[in-house]
C-alpha cells in the first residue's frame, strides 16, 4: 500500500497459496498486515513464521483463497 512500513523480500505462489516474506520494524506491523489481508473477501491469511533480527523482524505471511 506504499506505507513504507514493510519491505517484500520474496514471494512464492504454489497450488493456490501465496507466501510473502516481509521485513519490518515490529511483529505488530506484520499482524496488522495479516488482519488486512484476512479481511479480503474469499481469502484467509496467517502469519506462519517470525524471525527477529538486528534491523527488525522478518515474517512469512501465507495467503490462501477460500472455497466460498
Amino acid at each position: 500500500s506504499g506505507s513504507g512500513r514493510y519491505t517484500i523480500d520474496a514471494f512464492d505462489y504454489r497450488s493456490g497459496t501465496l507466501d510473502l516474506t516481509l521485513r519490518t520494524d515490529a511483529v505488530a506491523t506484520l499482524d496488522s498486515l495479516r488482519e488486512s489481508l484476512a479481511s479480503l473477501p474469499g481469502f484467509t491469511a496467517e502469519l506462519v513464521a517470525v524471525t527477529p533480527g538486528g534491523g527488525g523482524v522478518e515474517g512469512k505471511l501465507r495467503l490462501k483463497r477460500t472455497n466460498s
